[in-house]
């Protein structure tokens, strides 16, 4: 075999390897989005249930007349619905993710090579790759930021007690 030959063959194995490597890698992506859904929802969930329960608190309290815990109750539920939109639409609304393969009239593309394809696959992978790692990013940032402000909620809670005594 040729010096030619050989390096041609290593190049294609490489190729392979890296399309292996890179597929992986683009499901892990996908597989970290989903994950990511999931926990925005569960965050939601708790969210949902401080602003049911705040405001059922505030809306008895406010039977009895207006009192400072029903205030600080009603700033609390508020407080909890900016964070339970901000979730939604930072986290939870439906984006694309970019896709593990790309579609096959993209790849069948008769005037070119296997390898010339391939290599330009490989570029497209990663680019899609980088996409969708940094939607997850966004989406991690954002659900941290919410959940790092919602145990903030009983200092919304007090302040809006204070502002009222």
């Amino acid at each position: 075999m040729t010096d030619d030959a050989q390096s041609n063959a290593d190049w294609q194995e490489v190729l392979k390897w890296a399309e292996t490597c890179g597929i992986e890698n683009m499901r892990g992506k996908h597989a970290t989005a989903h994950h990511l859904i999931e926990q925005a929802n569960t965050t939601l969930a708790i969210l949902l249930a401080g602003l049911g329960g705040s405001l059922a608190y505030a809306t008895k309290l406010l039977d009895a007349g207006p009192q400072p815990i029903a205030f600080g109750a009603a700033w609390l539920c508020a407080y909890l619905a900016v964070l339970a939109a901000l979730l939604v639409h930072k986290c939870l609304r439906v984006a694309p993710i970019p896709p593990i393969f790309n579609e096959p009239l993209h790849l069948a593309q008769p005037n070119f090579s296997l390898a010339e394809l391939r290599r330009v696959e490989l570029k497209g992978l990663q680019s899609r790759i980088q996409r969708a790692a940094n939607r997850n990013d966004e989406i991690a940032r954002w659900l941290n930021n919410v959940r790092t402000l919602s145990v903030f909620a009983p200092l919304a809670f007090v302040a809006a007690i204070a502002s009222r005594t």
